[in-house]
C-alpha cells in the first residue's frame, strides 16, 4: 500500500521539525490509490486496498543548534512536534486584517 514519508531535522532541543513530506506508490495493481491501479474492470471494492497506511516518520537531520521556538524566535513560522507550533494555512493570500489605530482607541 502508498504512504507519505514526513523527514525530520531534529535540534539539540530535542524538538523535531518536519523538513520534506515524500509520496511513496507501492507501485501495486491491486491498490486503488497507486498510479498501477488496474484500469481493467474488476471489482475493485473487494478486490483492491482502499487505503494508504499510516504516514512513516523518519529523522534525516540532526543540528547541534536549539530549535526557533526554545531561541525564542517565536514569529518564526514552524511546523513541528514534541511542543513546537504548529502553522496553519489559510486563503487570505498571506494578507491579515489588524485593527487601525483609530479602531485601538475606541
Amino acid at each position: 500500500m502508498c504512504y507519505h514519508l514526513i523527514t525530520y531535522c531534529e535540534y539539540a532541543c530535542g524538538h523535531q521539525v518536519p523538513t520534506r513530506r515524500h509520496y511513496l506508490d507501492c507501485n501495486r495493481t491491486r491498490c486503488r490509490i497507486s498510479v498501477r491501479h488496474q484500469t481493467v474492470e474488476h471489482d475493485c471494492a473487494n478486490e483492491c486496498d482502499q487505503e494508504m497506511l499510516a504516514d512513516q516518520h523518519l529523522v534525516m537531520e540532526r543540528s547541534l543548534l536549539i530549535c526557533d521556538a526554545c531561541a525564542g524566535r517565536t514569529n518564526v513560522a514552524a511546523i513541528g512536534v514534541n511542543g513546537a507550533s504548529t502553522q496553519s494555512s489559510d486563503d487570505s493570500g498571506g494578507e491579515t486584517s489588524e485593527p487601525s489605530s483609530e479602531e485601538e482607541t475606541n
